[in-house]
């Protein structure tokens, strides 16, 4: 009996120990729980909920997921004004595209087919931040003497950690390969931009940016990304 006592008093004590303070998801999968102690030169100082002291370079940070309270909970070092960072969190509604480039026999192929892979790119100011590339052909449209091959793409929701600063960001998606066989494109290469201006991470906190598509009407103009408002 008295064990038990001592166990339940443990649980009781570690318990909300555990559950208090940030999340860390990593870039590897995993996640981390404890107090994020503090930020700077793009390294994050963290204390596991275990006790362990660990610094993680902010690259390999998916996301972090702040207490319930929404409050900045690390408490900076003496004499620096560095400030925790932020989440942003970027959602898609129906952003597809699709490319096709033209394989004559005599060309090689595998070449001609990376110049249809289509890249997702985040770039905040000049540096790039985000990137994903779909590289695989759906499908051949015919066969023969040119050979149509065909990528269907679908934008990727992310996160990603920031600096707690007003941000300048340029979304953007294209064939990013495409310049020797450029003139093989049915009808050219893919190139969409998106400038979204003064977007405002705050220090432990989570923002969020919804992007959709404007379809084209009657062939008439090329489809365009906004911003759902």
């Amino acid at each position: 009996m008295r064990f038990l006592v001592f166990v339940c008093v443990m649980l009781a004590i570690a318990v909300p120990a555990l559950l208090m303070g940030e999340t860390l998801y990593l870039t590897d999968g995993s996640t981390l729980r404890g107090k994020l102690k503090k930020y700077e030169n793009d390294t994050l100082y963290f204390e596991t909920a275990f006790g362990a002291n660990v610094t993680i370079p902010k690259h390999k940070v998916v996301r972090i997921d702040f207490d319930e309270t929404g409050a900045v909970s690390p408490p900076l070092s003496p004499g620096t004004e560095t400030l925790v960072p932020g989440t942003l969190q970027v959602a898609f509604e129906n952003v597809k595209f699709t490319t096709r480039i033209n394989v004559k026999r005599d060309r090689n192929r595998e070449a001609v087919e990376r110049e249809n892979s289509i890249e997702q790119r985040l770039l905040v100011g000049n540096k790039l931040v985000f990137s994903y590339i779909d590289s695989v052909t759906d499908k051949v449209i015919r066969n023969g003497p040119e050979t149509t091959l065909n990528n269907d793409f679908v934008a990727q929701n992310f996160a990603i950690v920031l600096d707690a600063d007003l941000h300048h960001l340029t979304l953007e998606f294209g064939n990013t390969l495409a310049d020797q066989y450029v003139s093989q494109f049915d009808d050219k290469p893919l190139e969409r931009t998106l400038l979204i201006d003064n977007v405002t991470i705050e220090p432990g906190k989570t923002s969020r940016i919804r992007v959709g598509m404007k379809r084209k009407r009657f062939g008439l103009t090329k489809s365009e990304l906004y911003v759902v408002k």
